[in-house]
């Protein structure tokens, strides 16, 4: 073609990726992933409604001055034996098994935790959505953050939790309405916040059975804030929250199919980028499942990563 041969060194590439934004790139990824929720058929749906499933991990980067003070390793490891390690919080949608949003920060300190980084992710969930979890997030705060919003949940009991049956309201066997307290304010919570919070939350707690074939059947109490038992049958719910295992599998195939659990960027900027392009291309991947899925009639679970 006449053209100059192409450089033996990856300066140009190094170059021109610096210059990609990082909040063009995060804004791809939730317009792609929105995209495709709205076109969905009814039938892909839970109860006609849009269900988000959160589920946190970590990553791990170069050792660099630059990412060990941003992202510092484990404070078990001796220092020069571990590599730099970022928690991550992934905002999956059930039926797509699209990323919506993620959100990051280290993996230990103030405000890292798991419940703190779905706190940043929750203006992602629209009135009607469903989030379904599991027992990290069960707390009384984040139901009431999500009722707020008119927004469900669906989780496994936190085993901290303990219940008192003897004054809950039976729905059904295995199928109670119980009443939470208000606990104290917490320090992420301003005093005004924690005002507007409700001093009672009823939530709906489910006994529900889990066999598996060559394994004991395991009891899980399963909390949820779809109180009504008519339109929401035990059954259902369970169900659904068997369905949560599925985004343990989609973080799977971010991080090992698509190699996202040891990035190779030596700053911090760039290691960002790197995960949001990574989760742009498990989008693109994903909006081709549907596509195919759609054609074939068939659900877009059916379909191997």
């Amino acid at each position: 073609l006449g053209l100059e041969p192409c450089s033996k060194t990856s300066g140009a590439y190094c170059k021109a990726r610096s210059k990609l934004s990082e909040k063009v790139i995060r804004r791809l990824v939730s317009d792609l992933a929105d995209g495709c929720e709205d076109e969905l058929p009814a039938h892909w749906l839970w109860h006609k409604r849009h269900v988000k499933s959160a589920d946190g991990s970590t990553v791990s980067m170069p050792d660099t001055e630059e990412n060990q003070e941003a992202y510092p390793q484990q404070a078990s490891q001796q220092e020069g034996l571990g590599f730099p390690i970022a928690r991550i919080m992934v905002l999956f949608s059930l039926a797509t098994g699209m990323v919506t949003d993620m959100a990051m920060s280290r993996y230990t300190g103030k405000e890292t935790g798991e419940a703190a980084l779905m706190r940043e992710l929750l203006d992602r969930l629209e009135p009607n959505d469903i989030l379904l979890s599991d027992r990290i997030l069960c707390s009384y705060f984040m139901i009431a953050l999500l009722l707020s919003g008119e927004r469900d949940f669906v989780a496994r009991l936190h085993q901290t939790r303990k219940v008192d049956f003897k004054r809950a309201k039976r729905l059904a066997k295995g199928d109670h309405l119980v009443t939470w307290k208000r606990p104290k304010r917490p320090k992420w919570m301003d005093q005004e916040t924690y005002e507007q919070v409700p001093e009672t939350l009823t939530v709906r707690l489910l006994e529900i059975k889990v066999n598996e074939p060559g394994f004991r059947t395991e009891s899980l109490q399963v909390v949820s804030t779809l109180t009504d038992a008519e339109q929401y049958p035990k059954d259902d719910i369970a169900q659904l929250y068997r369905q949560r295992w599925l985004a343990e599998l989609d973080l799977r195939a971010l991080k090992v199919s698509l190699g996202m659990d040891v990035l190779r960027c030596k700053t911090p900027e760039m290691v960002r980028k790197e995960i949001w392009v990574c989760l742009l291309a498990y989008n693109l991947i994903r909006k081709a499942m549907l596509q195919a899925a759609k054609k074939a009639k068939v659900s877009p679970r059916d379909l191997s990563f």
